[in-house]
């Protein structure tokens, strides 16, 4: 019989009441971790996951912006050397360069 090795999430919400008092995000978390649990006959090893890292969206935008750049700039180059004949001063070197239009 084979067996499947895998990953799952799942997301609590905490709500309602237990023994008197109201389920809470910590005692959730406890209660997960603490407990042992079997799906089928088998147990299921349960970890909490690390927090997501809150994104910095100035500084996502900034690097779509650089990787676009860098991208035309290699477009350029590929360009330039598919001319012929280029000089290779005007082939840069990772620096963006203005070329006069012919």
């Amino acid at each position: 019989k084979k067996q499947y090795r895998g990953m799952g999430f799942i997301t609590l919400k905490p709500e309602g009441y237990y023994k008197g008092k109201k389920n809470t995000k910590q005692m959730m978390i406890e209660w997960v971790l603490e407990e042992s649990h079997v799906v089928n006959g088998v147990k299921i090893d349960v970890t909490q996951a690390d927090e997501k890292p809150e994104e910095d969206e100035d500084r996502k935008r900034e690097d779509r912006v650089e990787e676009r750049r860098l991208a035309r700039l290699d477009k350029e180059q590929r360009m330039l050397r598919n001319l012929g004949g280029v000089a290779p001063h005007l082939i840069d070197r990772g620096q963006e360069r203005l070329l006069p239009s012919p």
